[in-house]
């Protein structure tokens, strides 16, 4: 593939071995897209976010500080890569309504948002631990 000078390539998607929890708490199997250049795995977290993003800069804090807290307690912490979805058609497309997205690796958290659920986002992802089940609501 010839890509213009200046032209950030497409990114392409790796496959997902998880399962991801999407809006309204329901499990769905899926893909965690990645940017070509950058190593999927534990190497990297990915933060997939988009500028002017209140959110996407809650969660930058919220995944640097747990980075951090991880490091300090001997545990794997790689560093925090950060993607802005708008620079790329495809993950515009795909995580433009999900943002902020946390991946490491093929597992994806979508609408990162939340200290408690990030840190057991990084944990099952990183540590390989089963994630806790999520809460149910009761009925109406």
């Amino acid at each position: 593939m010839v890509v213009a000078p200046g032209v950030p390539p497409e990114p392409t998607l790796a496959p997902a071995v998880g399962v991801h929890r999407s809006v309204g708490g329901r499990a769905r199997i899926g893909r965690a897209p990645y940017n070509g250049a950058v190593a999927p795995g534990p190497a990297v977290v990915v933060l997939y976010q988009r500028p002017h993003c209140p959110l996407c800069d809650e969660t930058r804090q919220i995944v640097a500080s747990l980075l951090q807290e991880r490091r300090a307690a001997g545990l794997l912490a790689p560093p925090l890569q950060e993607i802005d979805v708008t620079a790329h058609p495809g993950l515009a497309a795909e995580l433009g309504p999900l943002v902020p997205v946390v991946a490491a690796g093929p597992h994806r958290l979508e609408l990162a948002m939340g200290v408690a659920r990030i840190r057991r986002f990084l944990a099952a992802a990183l540590d390989g631990e089963e994630p806790a089940a999520a809460p149910s609501l009761p009925p109406r």
